[in-house]
């Protein structure tokens, strides 16, 4: 090639590696995370609240209502309006599905376990009534165009739950989606959970969400991000999500706090969403229940959605009492008992209560007059007289005849009872009434043994007679 045409080729060469060489500003690595061959190749070490700061544990009730709620694991799940959708409309209607969680507030003590949901940078709104398992809400006075919210379960005293299910985020767009105006879907943005709606307390619970935060202290050195908080001027930084309790000088002013999200190396990430600054006024109110060092078991129920249920109140368990056994029959009214006394002693009532059959009562009635008949016989026999002519005159004829009589009248009476009269006819008992023992039924006296010897009779003789005289003395020897 000749000289002069080799010149204007290595000016277009040089021309081409200057152009190529020049840095593009939109080609720039972000900061966020670290990169190798920075300036600065280590991160920024987390410090503790210094100055007036103090940390200091959490309130005596705090503790017991955390305790209490530990047994819980909320889930929060968006059910309207679609996360990235668009809306046709000037409002939003908000709705969330909520499990495991006793959302809840007391009318005297206050908020218990709840739902927080917060638009944008506006103050948080706080959800406490259930409709089912969800809450709802409904977003007015929104301008047109995208907008970002966060929803999250939260304690009585207001810190977030932090497990996993617990929060979520998500976007909308109000007519039509603007780009440039919320923070990339994986870009990580900062959600103050400290309110300004909230009076200034002592102890300050200061709280926070970092989206799309990655990991880190998982080694040494793997710092991504930090939190500058700051408090009436005292500043420090964190490395972790966790709440902090501080004491610090109450002002009548109230508390100035400022929340920033940066890199490892201090440099503040998208300030526009990640720079956020809340006033807490001073006025004085009454302090609430859940700031007390001790909660009664009453105030602890009420607290954490699960009241006690007055004892006044308490409906006893049903116990199971063993039913009535229904008889299979019915049993009749008691009947008197028909006894032998009864029958002698009151023979109308004995016919009213036996109800004998008319032949039983005839048959009867011969027993007595044949009864009768034997007892005036036996009344009609002459008393026995100790004297020599009945011991004289009846002694042969007694012995013989007296016996045979006696005994052949009793034979006859008894075979003519036998032959004429019908054993007296059973009470008819009903199903369930027992017949009546035979001691009972009316029976026909009988002579005893002893009963018929009542006759007098005499056997002496031989020499008994000549011992006596005709008017029955003794003969004198």
């Amino acid at each position: 090639m000749s000289r002069p045409g080799l010149m204007p080729f290595m000016g277009l060469l040089m021309a081409m590696l200057l152009i190529t060489g020049m840095p593009v500003a939109g080609l720039a690595l972000p900061t966020w995370p670290l990169q190798r061959g920075s300036n600065q190749d280590t991160s920024l070490s987390s410090q503790s609240p210094s100055g007036r700061l103090q940390e200091v544990a959490p309130p005596g009730a705090v503790q017991q209502l955390r305790e209490k709620l530990q047994r819980y694991q909320p889930n929060l799940r968006l059910v309207s309006p679609t996360d990235d959708s668009v809306i046709n409309a000037d409002s939003v209607d908000l709705v969330l599905d909520v499990r495991d969680w006793p959302v809840s507030r007391d009318i005297e003590l206050g908020l218990g376990p709840h739902v927080v949901v917060q638009i944008d940078n506006q103050p948080p709104r706080q959800l406490d009534e259930l409709d089912g398992n969800r809450v709802r809400l409904r977003i007015d006075g929104l301008s047109a165009g995208s907008h970002r919210f966060s929803a999250w379960a939260a304690y009585p005293w207001g810190e977030a739950i932090k497990t996993p299910g617990a929060n979520l985020q998500g976007r909308f767009h109000l007519w039509q989606r603007v780009e440039g105006t919320q923070p990339e879907d994986d870009a990580p943005w900062l959600v103050p959970v400290t309110s300004s709606a909230s009076p200034a307390l002592q102890p300050l619970l200061l709280d926070w969400i970092i989206w799309n935060a990655p990991l880190q202290n998982l080694r040494d050195g793997d710092g991504r991000w930090r939190l500058r908080l700051s408090v009436d001027g005292d500043s420090f930084l964190v490395d972790q999500q966790e709440a902090l309790w501080l004491k610090g000088s109450p002002s009548s002013s109230g508390n100035l706090v400022q929340m920033e999200l940066l890199n490892g190396v201090g440099e503040p990430i998208t300030p526009e969403f990640n720079n956020q600054l809340i006033h807490q006024s001073g006025r004085k109110t009454p302090p609430p229940t859940w700031l007390k060092a001790r909660l009664t078991e009453d105030e602890l129920a009420r607290l954490s959605g699960t009241p006690l249920i007055p004892a006044e109140e308490l409906v006893p368990e049903a116990k199971a009492t063993p039913e009535p056994i229904e008889e299979r029959e019915t049993k009749p009214e008691a009947q008197p008992v028909v006894t032998a006394e009864s029958l002698t002693a009151s023979p109308d009532d004995d016919e009213a209560t036996a109800s004998p059959k008319p032949e039983a009562s005839a048959e009867a009635e011969k027993v007595e007059e044949s009864g009768n008949g034997v007892s005036d016989l036996m009344e009609s026999e002459p008393e026995p007289k100790l004297n020599a002519d009945a011991l004289g005159d009846e002694q042969d004829s007694t012995d013989d005849s007296d016996d045979s009589t006696f005994e052949q009248a009793a034979d006859d009476v008894s075979k003519d009872n036998s032959d004429d009269l019908a054993p007296p006819a059973e009470p008819i008992a009903l199903d369930d009434q027992a017949p009546l023992p035979k001691s009972e039924k009316p029976s026909m006296p009988v002579p005893s043994a002893s009963e018929e010897r009542l006759i007098p009779t005499s056997r002496l003789g031989g020499s008994a007679r000549e011992l006596l005289n005709d008017d029955g003395s003794l003969r004198k020897p």
